[in-house]
């Protein structure tokens, strides 16, 4: 029955149904592993920030792990003569 369980799970994974722990997050990095800048403040990724949306997981320190996913976008209507 343990393997049957553990097939369903990851076949939801497989789909995309399942979310798992990071909630989708694509892009992510460590605050405290970051170079510092000449006033020793954290250097932060050169990703667009204004594409991208922060998740946040219970249990995991913002200051030692940031998450992203990209936000959802509105898709146009293509006009086709």
């Amino acid at each position: 029955m343990r393997g049957l369980e553990v097939y369903l799970m990851l076949s939801r994974y497989i789909k995309g149904s399942e979310r798992g722990i990071s909630k989708s997050a694509l892009l992510y990095y460590s605050p405290r592993s970051m170079s510092r800048d000449k006033n020793g403040n954290p250097t932060i990724p050169k990703w667009d920030f204004n594409k991208l949306k922060e998740i946040y997981v219970a249990g995991v320190r913002p200051s030692y792990i940031k998450m992203y996913t990209y936000k959802e976008s509105k898709k146009r209507k293509v006009k086709r003569k």
